[in-house]
């Protein structure tokens, strides 16, 4: 965490001491927490719809709201053991007192082992124009896991804490991570903030500062613009805690949700100290569905092109550019969707984002293909007799220019994490995830087939086209990477003094693994024990 948000967070914690105690402010609760796989199947069966789905981590005041919200639905409807037992334990943690005020709580902590024969590698652009260079992440999707979790290719422990403060209208968390790295090579330690932010808020607005992770979309991490592959993000962030109606006879538009948020990208980046600012507005005018559209734009930094404050503020939300040709920022653009079928538990989503609109759109097929993440996805909860069996199956896709674009070359990365969709560019997969929920344990069953290309391209002026009007070229048809996947993962609920303890084993097979002549046969294997308040 830089310097500029370790500052902040200091000024938060200082404010709050002055704060009167009352009715609290929460923190998030952390997106691999239990609570939302009992959330979803609440929300795919209707009874919590003062939600935007597409928008996560929530506070512990909303799942105290979605829990007397379920309550009040399921009173009147016929539901299943499942649903019974996801409102008793949501209620069970979130309905009761928050942790006491003015001073830290212990509200979460893990201890995880994992062992895995599974190498990383980098990005491959293929873009012959620029040496073949990569996107500065790494890609093994066996290893990588949610807010910042990564193992290495050989032993791994880690241990974590989450300790929280709450008072009238401000409230913090910091959540602590050791690792120990055993790889093949060796061994190393990394100590890191996972979260470490404080939150302000009047009614439904809050100030988050600090470091915390998001996701937006509707895919199985999050969608193709925020996922949950990333790390949190160093930021300041104005946004409601809830969604909110508009006045008088605007109430019949539904729920509404709104955010802006600008964060340090740090050092890690070919334009060091570079900026991203990102806004979001989401909308659920009906019970069966809800939509978002989000905007990212990353300016600054060292050896970005230069500009004014002027100029910036300008490029942000007018799309300024220097000459029509070079642009002091880069500029990506999303939307989703997903549409609810209650009585079936049901939904479908659909999660887009363009890196380049070519002109406004007057080379579509290329603004939202060649350029383009997509993902679309259905998922159904609750079958059997006592709803206990979940089903959900994704696609993507992803252009040979996603992710990456113009003179910030380390991409839409933070850390060396993708921050959208982790597939990365010129690459497609598919994903199907079964879950079968018991009363105290849950087993998790995903299945994955995904190609990476290996083509290389090159960005040129297409013949007799404007001076402007270039596209991608493909310069060679390369073997291209293929991985097969399976991952299991046992969790048993609320065990032995609370804890709640997992085992995950999984396999994957890479076909020319790197783009080489060559595959690999790739394991892991973890243990965890986790407490959650």
């Amino acid at each position: 965490m830089t310097g500029r948000f370790r500052f902040a967070i200091t000024v938060a914690g200082l404010m709050a001491a002055a704060t009167p105690v009352a009715g609290q402010a929460t923190a998030y609760v952390q997106q691999q927490d239990a609570a939302y796989t009992d959330l979803d199947v609440l929300i795919a069966a209707g009874l919590v719809r003062n939600v935007i789905a597409g928008e996560r981590p929530y506070s512990r005041a909303a799942f105290r709201r979605f829990v007397d919200e379920a309550r009040s639905r399921a009173g009147a409807a016929a539901v299943s053991s499942r649903i019974v037992e996801a409102i008793e334990r949501l209620g069970a943690r979130f309905a009761g007192a928050e942790p006491a005020t003015r001073r830290l709580s212990l509200t979460s902590a893990e201890a995880r082992l994992a062992l895995a024969a599974s190498p990383y590698r980098p990005h491959r652009m293929g873009d012959t124009t620029d040496a073949g260079s990569p996107l500065d992440a790494d890609l093994n999707p066996l290893l990588l896991g949610t807010e910042a979790r990564r193992f290495a290719d050989g032993g791994t422990a880690s241990v974590e804490a989450g300790l929280e403060l709450g008072s009238r209208f401000f409230a913090a968390q910091v959540v602590p991570r050791v690792s120990l790295f055993v790889p093949h090579s060796g061994f190393s330690g990394y100590a890191t903030l996972v979260n470490a932010y404080g939150r302000f808020q009047v009614g439904p607005a809050a100030l988050d500062i600090g470091r915390n992770s998001r996701s937006v979309g509707h895919g199985l991490a999050g969608g193709a613009m925020l996922s949950r592959n990333s790390p949190g993000l160093d930021m300041v962030r104005v946004a409601f805690d809830r969604p909110v109606r508009l006045p008088l006879f605007l109430d019949a538009l539904g729920l509404w949700q709104a955010s802006i948020g600008v964060a340090d990208l740090g050092d890690g980046q070919d334009q060091p100290g570079s900026v991203l600012t990102h806004m979001r507005l989401s909308g659920r005018p009906s019970a069966f569905g809800e939509f978002g559209i989000t905007y990212f734009n990353i300016q600054g930094g060292h050896g970005s092109p230069p500009s004014d404050w002027a100029g910036r503020i300008h490029d942000l939300f007018f799309f300024w550019s220097d000459g029509g040709f070079l642009t002091i920022s880069d500029k990506v653009a999303g939307v989703d969707m997903r549409l609810f079928l209650p009585s079936r538990r049901a939904s479908v989503n659909v999660n887009f984002l363009t890196t380049d609109d070519r002109g406004r759109f007057t080379q579509p097929a290329r603004g939202y293909w060649e350029d383009a993440v997509w993902q679309a996805g259905a998922d159904i909860a609750g079958l059997g007799p006592e709803g206990r069996t979940d089903l959900a199956i994704e696609w993507a896709h992803a252009g040979p220019r996603a992710h990456t674009h113009g003179q910030f070359t380390s991409g839409v990365t933070l850390r060396r994490r993708v921050l959208g969709n982790a597939l990365g560019p010129n690459a497609s997969g598919v994903t199907v995830l079964v879950t079968e929920n018991k009363p105290t344990s849950r087993l998790r069953v995903t299945g994955a087939w995904e190609r990476y290309s290996g083509d290389d391209w090159f960005w040129a002026l297409i013949p007799g086209g404007a001076p402007w009007d270039y596209d991608w070229f493909r310069a060679a048809d390369n073997p291209d990477e293929i991985r097969v996947r399976i991952l299991s993962e046992y969790v048993r609920e609320r065990g032995w003094r609370g804890m709640e303890t997992s085992i995950r084993l999984g396999y994957e097979h890479v076909t020319r693994f790197n783009y080489g002549t060559t595959g690999r046969h790739n394991l892991v294997a973890d243990v965890a024990l986790r407490y959650a308040r």
